[in-house]
């Protein structure tokens, strides 16, 4: 089974959730872990999937008041 591709809008929304944009230093730790495989490429994945279906549900949630 061939897994759907992370976007360019997931990747942002799991960067700036609720507005609050990660720093440069948090951008390049996770990359120099990634690197050095301390940060294995399918947790990020998920991590990015997680949050960007997070911060849709948020914005779903400020629709319903």
């Amino acid at each position: 089974m061939e897994m759907k591709k992370v976007t360019i809008e997931q990747v942002d929304s799991w960067l700036s959730p609720s507005g609050t944009d990660w720093n440069k230093l948090e951008i390049l730790e996770d990359l120099m872990n990634l690197a050095n495989g301390e940060y294995k490429p399918e947790v990020l994945r998920d991590d990015i999937l997680q949050g960007y279906n997070h911060s849709n549900y948020e914005c779903y949630k400020e629709e319903l008041k």
